[in-house]
């Protein structure tokens, strides 16, 4: 290699070696919160031969049509990923790794094309190291926005790349089509290409503002235009089909009811001061951006003024581009990428995601080439020569190693919400998340504290809503937990872990007519009917429908492989009831086999067991059930109607783990 190739070379090795070492140990990271549903758990990407169910089916696995997101070619990879690594979380990790080292090349060498290459290489360091990128790139699920970034930077590049003063080539048109293809069937906001293509060239001074120059740029980009505009409009019929009429979604972030309708541009500009913030000072970070660590406002604040003045501020630097292209272009860049993914446009399903500013980030390395280039241009004292470049070298370090340490944040979904709890506790998710450990480690009066403090916080979380539900069931306060159910049901009638919580509510208040509406219901939302029987048995038997309860019961475990144990011990019951005592101990026997050594199931077993032997489910006992202190048969209620004895078993038989929650971390664009 000579001289002056390996000089060449070098920046480019360096600024590629300091994207993968700042993110060396994340590949250390497993599947963290919506990597879970989306890959860990979501069939689709454990096989590669139903290519139609990777490609023309919703992102998410579940709700969606209502979240409005299509990303095939993500889907596709992950599946492509899953095969070569048999699922191992390494594999995910490591291409994310080299999607980052990728656009930092490519930002390197666009920055180039508009400044110089020092001036870039001080660019691309910065990108490169960024601490903001954290949950892009340890995050698997951040693989949308490294490859959307991979398609518009390196169309950006080949555009900024052509020679001057001549029209785009065919070619190039095609290789521009083909990247743009590969942005937006990985995530919505590619849309804004067009606009950053202009921008470069703007920034180039290839656009002469003047009536001539602006009809022979028009002519000079009408046909990569054209083409764009033709592969958009075929994207979106594509997406308008998959996603059952509707291009944006029905209910995107469905737990954000202030991103919504009026208040959601009031949010947007709430929250626009944040987002520059979080790209040039990235001191405070977090892994979720909930209330009230950012309180939602539903009229005018100061914070909201402050947003409109900044965004006009931002637009007005933008509007210099093709005058001073150093203030100019980074603005343009920012202010193009962050529309799309900050609600000033339409409702994207989050507040603020780090990951969603992965692209719009790039402003501050064009913020830093540009100064670094004009600064070069300047005379120089001895003593500024050297204190600059001492100042990046810093910088960057810090930055690299706040971005180390901050990658084990996203191991695991523990670690995840730990880090919340952690780093900021007034986020309705951290307290929530406390009340869940604390529950688990059965300190209820503690548990039961963070509750209601999550449910003061933001009480409009139907998911909280109904686990909040759960845990009062399980402490015998039905009313409250009904009131909560209802509550959520009222804001998210179409989740169906909220609909067969209400319904075991339902039994626990003795309401079993409604009971049954909610298992009904249960199936009118896309649950199986195997699903819902346990719950509309259960309502059957509170009913007095022993005849139809009992052919339920036999459906259930029929449907359910070895069956929930729980089950069994209600199927059981009832076949005592109905005089077939053997075939009652058979059903015991299946469930012992089901409970896998789970001691409080065997206990149930065992006691379900002796009352039959003692004939308290025979026809002289038709309404009672377990024993009573001196071991005989009591006259109280079924101890199978949840919310009495044994809730948690019973639910559990209620509630199939099958239900899912409604996202949390959902971007639309």
């Amino acid at each position: 290699m000579s001289t002056t190739t390996a000089r060449r070379a070098g920046p480019l090795l360096l600024v590629i070696a300091a994207a993968c070492l700042v993110y060396a140990n994340s590949l250390f990271n497993g599947f963290a919160f919506d990597d879970v549903a989306i890959i860990r758990d979501n069939a689709r990407v454990h096989q590669l031969a139903d290519l139609r169910e990777i490609w023309l089916t919703p992102y998410w696995p579940y709700f969606g049509v209502e979240l409005g997101l299509w990303r095939p070619l993500v889907i596709f990879l992950y599946a492509v990923q899953w095969s070569l690594g048999d699922g191992s979380p390494w594999v995910f990790h490591a291409v994310s790794i080299a999607l980052h080292a990728g656009v930092t090349l490519l930002v390197f060498l666009l920055l180039a094309r508009l400044t110089n290459r020092t001036a870039a290489f001080a660019g691309a360091l910065v990108f490169a190291v960024h601490p903001l990128h954290t949950e892009a790139v340890a995050n698997v699920v951040g693989q949308a926005e490294l490859l959307a970034a991979l398609g518009l930077v390196g169309a950006c590049l080949l555009h900024a790349a052509r020679p001057p003063g001549s029209a785009t080539s065919w070619g190039r048109s095609c290789a521009l089509v083909a990247l743009f293809a590969v942005a937006i069937l990985s995530k919505e906001h590619a849309v804004v290409l067009p606009a950053l293509l202009v921008a470069v060239d703007l920034a180039q001074r290839r656009i002469v503002l003047s009536r001539r120059g602006l009809l022979a740029y028009i002519e000079a980009a009408a046909m990569p235009m054209l083409l764009l505009a033709c592969t958009l409009a075929l994207y979106l019929t594509f997406r308008y089909d998959v996603l059952a009429g509707t291009l944006l979604g029905t209910e995107a972030g469905p737990q954000l009811h202030f991103l919504r309708e009026e208040f959601r541009l009031l949010n947007a500009l709430r929250a626009f001061p944040e987002l520059l913030r979080l790209i040039f000072f990235p001191l405070d970070l977090s892994a979720d951006y909930a209330p009230a660590m950012i309180l939602p406002v539903e009229s005018l604040t100061l914070m909201t003024v402050i947003g409109a003045l900044l965004l006009a501020a931002t637009t007005i630097l933008a509007l210099m581009t093709p005058w001073h292209p150093a203030a100019g272009f980074p603005a343009a860049w920012f202010l193009i990428t962050v529309l799309t993914v900050s609600n000033l446009l339409f409702p994207i399903g989050v507040l603020i995601a780090e990951r969603t500013l992965y692209l719009p980030s790039m402003a501050v390395s064009a913020v830093v080439a540009c100064a670094w280039a004009a600064e070069a241009r300047q005379p120089q004292l001895r003593l500024r020569r050297v204190l600059v470049p001492a100042a990046l070298t810093v910088i960057v370090i810090l930055a690299g190693i706040r971005t180390w340490t901050r990658n084990p944040d996203w191991k695991s979904t523990q670690t995840v919400l730990y880090s919340v709890l952690r780093d900021h506790p007034e986020s309705y998710k951290a307290q929530w998340t406390h009340a869940n450990w604390q529950w688990q480690l059965g300190h209820e009066n503690v548990a039961r504290y963070h509750y209601e403090l999550a449910w003061r916080i933001y009480p409009n979380d139907s998911q909280l809503l109904t686990e909040y539900a759960n845990f009062l069931l399980d402490q015998g306060e039905t009313d409250r937990a009904l009131q909560l159910l209802e509550r959520a049901f009222e804001l998210h009638s179409y989740v169906p872990r909220t609909t067969l919580m209400l319904g075991t509510a339902y039994l626990a208040a003795g309401r079993y007519s409604d009971a049954l509406d909610m298992a009904d219901h249960a199936v009118d939302i896309g649950l199986s009917q195997a699903a819902s029987m346990p719950l509309r048995a259960a309502a059957l038997e509170g009913m007095g429908d022993d005849d139809r309860a009992f052919a339920v019961w036999q459906y259930v475990v029929r449907h359910s492989a070895l069956g929930n144990p729980a089950e069994w011990a209600l199927l059981a019951r009832k076949l005592a009831r109905d005089q077939h005592p053997d075939e009652a101990r058979r059903a015991l026997q299946r469930g012992r086999h089901a409970a896998a050594g789970d001691a409080s199931v065997l206990a149930l077993m065992d006691r379900v067991d002796h009352e039959i032997a003692l004939g308290c489910h025979d026809a002289a006992h038709p309404a009672t059930s377990g024993t009573d202190s001196a071991g005989g048969c009591p006259d109280a209620p079924a101890v199978f109607i949840p919310g009495l004895q044994n809730a948690n078993v019973l639910r559990n038989a209620i509630l199939p783990d099958l239900t899912a929650p409604v996202p949390g971390g959902v971007d639309g664009m």
